[in-house]
């Protein structure tokens, strides 16, 4: 009865362990990976109710400039130094 009881906290712990590890690798990835960076349109299906791409800036330093009366460039750029880049134009994500 002992050895079950041992054998039940000890595969506890291992499932808290493994849970908190992938936690943090999920917390602390904040890498952009080559296929979010795109090279048409996100909307390129002309899908009429796209609206909005979620992006997380909290660990990025970004920079907006609006190079014409209808589009505005959007620089991202992480910890690491890796950019991603894009526009909208006419209310379209490019």
């Amino acid at each position: 009865m002992k050895k079950i009881g041992i054998i039940i906290i000890i595969c506890i712990l291992v499932c808290i362990a493994g849970g908190s590890f992938l936690a943090i690798h999920l917390i602390r990835n904040d890498e952009v990976s080559e296929t979010m960076i795109v090279k048409e349109p996100l909307n390129h299906e002309g899908i009429e109710n796209f609206t909005s791409v979620n992006l997380d800036l909290v660990s990025m330093d970004v920079k907006v400039e609006k190079s014409s009366e209808n589009a505005i460039s959007y620089r991202l750029q992480d910890e690491k130094k890796q950019k991603l880049e894009y526009s909208v134009q006419n209310g379209v994500l490019l």
